[in-house]
């Protein structure tokens, strides 16, 4: 995670660096309004056409006519929000997933200096166990025998929230409880494990379409490029469910692949189909022409399909944040004797 961290911070001071240098160059060139009435049409003309395609059209956001095109306004959305928003929200959840164990002295400092006395935390902890175990789903596994486990969002929000509590300020003393408590965090940890189900197909046209920008674009792209870089930074961590979301899809999907996969595979295998002719009603030959053409035209639908996806990589981070992260956010405010008293005591 720290090596995501220092990339995403790389990418955000060059990103900070870019913006500046632009600023200034425009500062260079910049007109007052009394020079400006000075110049006149054939000179604006002579102006604009001498300026590269490239960068005339390098702004992938511009705004004609007062109106924002719907295509110019996914993409916006998706690159600001998918490399600027998701990433600080997965690594915060990420952070906040993560079990608060205190070690042996911790704990004995825990409990000297604790409130409640040894009777009174022993039996809040009990009753949060109590009431985990309550939350928490009943499966069976190969051998018939049951377990209790998490299988969805809210249970994996409250038995976060209790083990935190019993771990870091009711400390029991009691050894069942204790034992009970190692178990339910074993759970969970084992349980909010998360394991990359993102695309390679994603990835792989992503980079290449920077790749492809880096040498076609021009200066002009720089800018989109830090931004497309922290889009593809954010999908590869927003692309990472819990190991409970992940079985859970499998078994509704019944381990077919992906739909992204399937649509790509299909237009590269249709790039290589043969075609036969029948020669005179006789023998069939193979039709190289139509090969050709046919392989060409697939060829091109891929291209094409792949420049799509590596423009939504920043939108599939956020919808992939959507689905993967924000069942597991929980509020941070909320201390755990505030906890206890709404969730346990009530």
């Amino acid at each position: 995670m720290r090596i995501f961290i220092l990339l995403y911070a790389i990418i955000a001071l060059a990103c900070f660096g870019s913006a500046y240098g632009n600023e200034q160059t425009d500062s260079v060139v910049s007109l007052d309004s009394d020079s400006a009435l000075l110049v006149d049409s054939d000179s604006i003309t002579a102006v604009v056409s001498s300026v590269p395609d490239t960068d005339r059209s390098s702004s992938l956001f511009s705004i004609s006519g007062g109106d924002i095109d719907l295509g110019e306004l996914i993409l916006l959305i998706g690159y600001l929000g998918g490399g600027f928003v998701v990433f600080p929200l997965v690594i915060i959840t990420m952070i906040r997933e993560r079990l608060s164990v205190p070690s042996a002295e911790k704990q004995v400092l825990i409990r000297s200096n604790a409130v409640l006395d040894e009777d009174e935390r022993n039996f809040r902890a009990s009753l949060v166990l109590g009431k985990i175990e309550e939350k928490l789903s009943s499966v069976e596994d190969e051998d018939g025998t049951e377990w209790l486990t998490i299988t969805k969002g809210s249970q994996a929000r409250f038995m976060k929230r209790g083990l935190d509590y019993i771990n870091k300020e009711l400390v029991p003393t009691d050894i069942e409880l204790v034992k009970r408590t190692i178990e339910f965090n074993e759970v969970y940890t084992g349980r909010m494990k998360r394991i990359f189900t993102g695309s390679g197909w994603i990835i792989t046209c992503s980079v290449l379409l920077g790749v492809l920008f880096y040498f076609t674009g021009g200066r002009g792209f720089s800018f989109f490029l830090i931004v497309h870089a922290a889009a593809l930074l954010s999908y590869l961590l927003a692309s990472r469910p819990t190991s409970y979301t992940f079985l859970k899809r499998l078994e509704r999907s019944g381990g077919r692949g992906g739909c992204i996969s399937g649509v790509m595979g299909g237009l590269l295998m249709g790039s290589g189909e043969k075609h036969y002719v029948s020669v005179n009603g006789g023998s069939w030959e193979r039709d190289h022409e139509s090969e050709a053409i046919s392989g060409l035209i697939g060829l091109l639908f891929t291209f094409v399909a792949a420049m799509i996806l590596g423009f939504l990589t920043g939108l599939l981070a956020i919808i992939n944040f959507l689905m993967n992260f924000s069942t597991s956010m929980s509020l941070p405010f909320i201390s755990g004797n505030s906890w206890y008293q709404r969730k346990i005591k009530e």
